[in-house]
């Protein structure tokens, strides 16, 4: 049995629909949840290839987590709270998780 992972595409969908609470941030919002979507995406690749023991490929993947995430800080430091915590909260409902 073979386990095919999500496309990047599919990572970054749910981000599409979701809306900041002032428009001003809305690019920086979008951007914000895109990095954090690719963070996730490069953990389950590079936990993926760590189960298949191929090295190189789980370092470019955690590479790419290491950049991805300083990303994220950088684009949550131009965020008001309130963004940061409304983004999360939508991410959660569109993720399908439960929101508690």
């Amino acid at each position: 049995m073979t386990y095919q992972l999500p496309t990047i595409e599919q990572y970054l969908a749910p981000v599409a629909g979701i809306q900041s609470v002032h428009a001003d941030h809305q690019c920086t919002v979008t951007r914000y949840l895109e990095a954090h979507r690719r963070i996730d995406f490069a953990v389950d690749h590079a936990s993926r290839a760590a189960d298949f023991d191929r090295t190189a490929e789980e370092n470019k993947y955690l590479r790419a987590e290491e950049k991805w995430h300083d990303r994220a800080c950088e684009l949550e430091a131009q965020l008001p709270q309130r963004e940061i915590a409304n983004a999360w909260k939508r991410l959660t409902v569109a993720l399908g998780e439960n929101a508690a």
